[in-house]
C-alpha cells in the first residue's frame, strides 16, 4: 500500500494522533468542530494528504499504525455538529454503577454499559491526550447512570471540560437562548435576519450559544476571532489573483450562523468595513463580486463589552464606532450558575467557584472567576492535584494577601 491507501484506511482518533505527530503536537484546531458531518473523517484524512508530503507522512505511520483501535465505532460512525460535541447513546437495562473490569470483556447485551463507558474514555483520550484517565470515565458515568436510574435511555456528551448527563433527550439551555434562538429567527422589513451582540464575561458560553445555535435552525457555523485589519474579514487576492475566501464571505454569500468572536478586542477599521454589509443588504468583495446578503445569513458579534471600550477586566478592547454599534441588536448574556454545577463533575468545588466569585464581585474587586475555574479546577481535582494548588492556578491567581481574605 502507498502512503495515502494507508492513511485512509487510519481511523478518526489514528488520523488525529498523526496530524498531531506531523504538527510536533501544535495541531491548531479541535478536528471534531472543524470536520463535520458523515464524512468527517475523510475530510481530516483529505487534509492531512493535502498538507504533508508523503517524505513526511511515511515516517510516522507505523506507530500510528499500531496504536489500539478502541472506540474507533463510536467516533467514525456518529454524526458530529458543529454545535455540539456528538453524544454517545447508551440504553442500559438496568442503569448501575460501571465497575472496572479485571479481563477484558465479553462482547454481549450484559456489557453494553461497560462498551459504552470504554468508547467514551477512548474518545476522552484522543482528544485530552490521556490527561483523563479511563477509570474517572467510568467513575462519572456510573454516578450519572445511578441518578437517572428507570430512564428509558441516557446520553453521555464528552466536551474537553466536563461529561454531560442528559436522560430521555433532555438538555439544559442558558436562561437567555430561548431569547437568543427567538431574535436570530426574525426579520427586518428587507427580509434580513437581525444581527446580534451578544455581550457578557469570559466563559460565560457564548460560543456555545452561538455553535448551538447553528445545529437548532440547521445552519452551517462558520466564524473567527479579533481582527486587526478589514482584509482578514473580507479576503484578498494573492499575487497570482486568486481570491483567498474568507468565512464572512462563505456565510454572507452561502448562509449560515456568522459567529465574530472578541469582536470588541478588533480594530475598529475591521468592524467599520462591515458596516456597508449589514446595512445595505450587499457588499463588493476585493475579488469584485457583487454579493447579495443570503436571506439566512444570521451575524452575531461576542463580546466582554457593550462597545465602548476598554474596562478594567477586559483592558484589551477597543472602542467601537457608533455606527457600527448602531447595526446590532444587544443581548446581554451572564453565567448560567445551574448549568455551571451540573456539568462542573463536582458539586462542592462548583459550588466553592460561584461563591468565590460572587464575594469577588460584592467585593468590588476586579478579577475573573469563570466557569472555566470551575471545570478546569474539577479536571485538576480528579487528577490528584491538590485543592490549595488548585485555587492558586484557577481561582486565586493575580490576587493579594489581603484581596483573598476578602474572598476566602
Amino acid at each position: 500500500m502507498n502512503v495515502a491507501d494507508r492513511v485512509n484506511a487510519l481511523t478518526f482518533a489514528k488520523t488525529y494522533y498523526l496530524a498531531k505527530m506531523l504538527t510536533k503536537g501544535k495541531l491548531g484546531f479541535n478536528p471534531h468542530l472543524k470536520f463535520t458531518g458523515q464524512g468527517m473523517t475523510g475530510q481530516f484524512k483529505a487534509w492531512v494528504l493535502e498538507n504533508f508530503t508523503a517524505e513526511q507522512i511515511a515516517p510516522c505511520l507505523p506507530k500510528v499504525e499500531s496504536l489500539p483501535s478502541k472506540g474507533q465505532t463510536t467516533v467514525n460512525k456518529a454524526p458530529t455538529q458543529a454545535a455540539q460535541p456528538q453524544p454517545v447513546i447508551m440504553q442500559p437495562a438496568q442503569p448501575q454503577p460501571v465497575a472496572v473490569p479485571s479481563a477484558p470483556p465479553v462482547q454481549g447485551p450484559a456489557n453494553e454499559e461497560n462498551k459504552a463507558a470504554q468508547d467514551l474514555a477512548a474518545i476522552i483520550r484522543d482528544i485530552a491526550g490521556g490527561a483523563v484517565n479511563e477509570e474517572r470515565v467510568r467513575e462519572i458515568v456510573a454516578a450519572e447512570l445511578a441518578k437517572h436510574n428507570g430512564q428509558t435511555s441516557t446520553t453521555v456528551t464528552f466536551t474537553p471540560n466536563s461529561v454531560t448527563v442528559t436522560a430521555n433527550g433532555a438538555r439544559h439551555d442558558h436562561p437567555t437562548y430561548a431569547a437568543l434562538k427567538q431574535l436570530a429567527q426574525c426579520r427586518n422589513r428587507a427580509g434580513h435576519r437581525f444581527n446580534i451582540w451578544l455581550a457578557g464575561p469570559a466563559g460565560s458560553g457564548k460560543t456555545t450559544a452561538a455553535t448551538t445555535l447553528g445545529a437548532d435552525l440547521g445552519l452551517e457555523f462558520r466564524g473567527c476571532g479579533a481582527l486587526d485589519s478589514d482584509f482578514k474579514l473580507h479576503g484578498y487576492e494573492d499575487v497570482s489573483h486568486n481570491y483567498k475566501e474568507t468565512p464572512f464571505y462563505l456565510a454572507y454569500k452561502f448562509g449560515g450562523v456568522f459567529l465574530w468572536d472578541e469582536i470588541d478586542g478588533s480594530h475598529e477599521s475591521a468592524l467599520l468595513g462591515l458596516n456597508a454589509a449589514l446595512a445595505n443588504g450587499f457588499h463588493v468583495f476585493p475579488n469584485g463580486e457583487l454579493v447579495t446578503r443570503h436571506a439566512d445569513f444570521v451575524m452575531i458579534a461576542a463580546a466582554n463589552t457593550w462597545g465602548a471600550g476598554a474596562t478594567f477586566e477586559y483592558v484589551g478592547r477597543i472602542k467601537q464606532d457608533a455606527a457600527a454599534m448602531d447595526r446590532f441588536k444587544p443581548l446581554a448574556w451572564d453565567y448560567d450558575t445551574a448549568f455551571e454545577i451540573a456539568n462542573s463533575g463536582n458539586e462542592a468545588w462548583a459550588r466553592k467557584v460561584i461563591r468565590w466569585r460572587e464575594r469577588v464581585m460584592s467585593a468590588g474587586i476586579k478579577h475573573v472567576v469563570s466557569p472555566r475555574a470551575t471545570f478546569d479546577g474539577a479536571d485538576l481535582l480528579a487528577q490528584g492535584v491538590t485543592e490549595a494548588q488548585v485555587i492558586a492556578l484557577c481561582v486565586r491567581k493575580g490576587l493579594t494577601e489581603a484581596q483573598w481574605r476578602q474572598v476566602a
